[in-house]
């Protein structure tokens, strides 16, 4: 197994074992990767690390899949899955959450940045949600893709009750984004519908919309319902 460092401070890929001036090492934020091989490339002046069944961690972070992609002019991190074995990335800490996707993972793990694609798993303390796809990042980062799920809307209340959420979550706020085919599961509630936006501080504010022509379906878990009746939809 092969280990080394990526620096995010200075873009620059370094063995373990390499001399590192000790003032840049203490400036220095780290991902730590175990890869069974890497690659090293330039790509229209750009260095792209590759690794093989690898597994990054960087402060509350873990990655870990088949195949990975480190792009140093933008920092980001790509995970991907292959057919059978899939890209998962676990945060421990504050906000704990872990996600899972058959398609791809990308991550900047200095700004939290965070996409995945493909059959989407999510799974934190107060939820457990399943989408084509997700997000992580401030509402200001996801504001054009959140205006364009907006656009599609065609009921004015609707689009009311959105930009009424909305309208509480700051510039810098960090939202979870889910899209397509969206099911989420809570202790107390289930929920079906296009895309649903989560406040990722506090997973009991969300907003959760239907395409057109279609509703959401959401089946409330009551006190009868706990102590076994029939759950009422």
């Amino acid at each position: 197994m092969f280990r080394f460092a990526l620096t995010l401070f200075s873009c620059v890929a370094l063995l373990a074992v390499a001399a590192l001036a000790p003032s840049l090492a203490a400036a220095a934020e780290e991902i730590n990767v175990e890869s069974a091989a890497v690659s090293f490339r330039e790509v229209d002046g750009k260095r792209i690390v590759t690794l093989l069944r690898f597994r990054a961690t960087s402060r509350e972070f873990s990655l870990s899949s088949p195949y990975g992609v480190y792009d140093e002019s933008t920092e980001m991190m790509t995970a991907s899955a292959i057919e059978g074995e899939r890209a998962v990335l676990v945060k421990s800490g504050e906000n704990a959450f872990e996600v899972s996707a058959a398609d791809a993972i990308a991550i900047h793990f200095e700004n939290e940045t965070l996409s995945a694609t493909g059959d989407v798993i999510f799974r934190s303390d107060e939820l457990d949600a399943w989408a084509d796809e997700l997000y992580v990042d401030r509402r200001s980062a996801l504001e054009e893709r959140i205006m364009g799920l907006v656009a599609r809307i065609r009921g004015q209340e609707t689009a009311e009750l959105v930009q009424a959420f909305l309208a509480k979550i700051a510039p810098d706020d960090r939202l979870i984004l889910l899209s397509g085919s969206v099911r989420l599961e809570r202790e107390d509630s289930t929920m079906e519908s296009s895309w649903m936006l989560v406040n990722e501080a506090d997973q009991n504010e969300m907003i959760s919309v239907a395409e057109p022509e279609r509703t959401v379906r959401l089946t409330i878990v009551t006190r009868e319902d706990e102590a076994g009746a029939e759950p009422q939809q």
